[in-house]
């Protein structure tokens, strides 16, 4: 990889972290995420001064499944977390270390977290309904849209966080068992009666459909916007 390369960054924080012990729950993330993208880091993701995230991933369209990541964890961990996602570059030589490392995406991500999401200036019309995580998305780069990608991912989570314990039981056992039909879903849950229209109703009350084409458009979006970015550097 190129000592200069596009690249999306997070920068994370516990909210109210006096109530926990902050850096265990952080550990925990930290595990997690670099075990889950391990082939996409440029830089590993590192607890930083004991109570913050930093970290980075080669794809811009990894940053949105960190973020679906961090959304979970926020659930199992009964936390809450402040999110910044940022768009850029990494220009230092030294990329592992989270305390060296620099560039425009590590800079809007600490951005976007600390001088919009935990000062509640653009950012509060994306977080007013939102308890256990709260974001923005920040660019240095005017080339990149980063208030579209805020409105994006607003609509994802509202949609996410409108939904019931049912549906996401019934939605993470699709996700993690694509192959298998609503009848079959059904009798996992040990409610094979009626369960093909059971389960399709409840899908349709969550927008399953209509938000995974949502999230995948989000993808699509996001990997053509990393791939412009790094055209026009080539050409200049």
């Amino acid at each position: 990889m190129e000592r200069e390369c596009f690249c999306a960054a997070i920068a994370v924080d516990l909210k109210d972290s006096r109530k926990f012990s902050s850096e265990k729950v952080l550990s925990r993330i930290v595990d997690d995420l670099n075990r889950t993208y391990q082939k996409s880091l440029v830089t590993p993701f590192s607890v930083r001064m004991g109570d913050e995230i930093i970290g980075a991933v080669a794809n811009f369209s990894d940053s949105f499944l960190v973020f679906r990541d961090l959304y979970h964890q926020s659930k199992l961990q009964k936390v809450g977390l402040y999110v910044g996602l940022g768009f850029g570059m990494i220009d230092t030589k030294e990329r592992i270390d989270v305390h060296r490392v620099n560039g425009s995406a590590i800079r809007s991500a600490i951005t976007a977290r600390d001088s919009y999401v935990k000062q509640q200036t653009e950012s509060s019309i994306f977080n007013k309904h939102h308890a256990n995580l709260q974001f923005f998305v920040y660019a240095e780069d005017q080339m990149i849209p980063y208030n579209a990608l805020n409105h994006y991912l607003h609509y994802i989570l509202e949609k996410w966080e409108m939904r019931t314990d049912k549906q996401n039981r019934i939605i993470d056992l699709l996700d993690e068992n694509q192959e298998l039909t609503y009848k079959e879903i059904g009798n996992l849950l040990g409610k094979p009666q009626n369960a093909e229209s059971n389960i399709s109703r409840l899908l349709t009350r969550a927008d399953y459909h209509l938000v995974k084409d949502a999230e995948k458009s989000l993808l699509d979006l996001l990997d053509f916007l990393q791939h412009q970015l790094t055209c026009k550097r080539k050409e200049a």
